[in-house]
């Protein structure tokens, strides 16, 4: 198991003329609302936002399942869904689609992103150069991000 390595804000998104999420959600709102859902490639565990939603008796009604970000978040653009994402992608989408940030439950957790590589290419020259690059710009956005804080 590998430490986190960076911890990332999660946000909903919402077409900016969904009338019916306001400019944050509680968490029965939160699971009123129809979900576009970034699904992991196994699809087979529950998700973290499953598992929080159980933690209080909740579920929520998933719309569609999507492995790609920009088809999630033209979903979202085009119906009354929200999607829960980081917030640097949600910041990017809202550059390009009809959409806006939604504050998420608090109860929802961040999200902990973690570097994993296999051991066998651990010490390869091209591994050592992207991990050190991916390390180095992951400590630049969260100075960035505190920044703006």
């Amino acid at each position: 198991m590998q430490t986190p390595w960076m911890h990332e804000e999660l946000v909903c998104l919402a077409a900016q003329q969904n009338p019916h999420v306001g400019d944050a959600l509680v968490l029965e709102e939160f699971a009123r609302q129809p979900h576009v859902e970034l699904a992991d490639i196994s699809g087979l565990l529950p998700s973290r936002i499953e598992n929080c939603l159980a933690q209080h008796g909740l579920t929520r009604r998933v719309i569609s399942k999507n492995l790609n970000y920009i088809a999630a978040a033209r979903v979202v653009a085009l119906t009354d869904a929200i999607i829960t994402l980081p917030r640097q992608m949600a910041e990017r989408f809202v550059a390009m689609l009809p959409v806006r940030m939604v504050a998420p439950p608090e109860e929802l957790p961040a999200l902990a992103m973690t570097l994993i590589q296999h051991s066998l290419y651990t010490n390869a020259p091209e591994n050592v150069w992207l991990y050190s690059e991916l390390t180095a710009f992951a400590k630049s956005a969260i100075s960035e991000g505190n920044r703006r804080l």
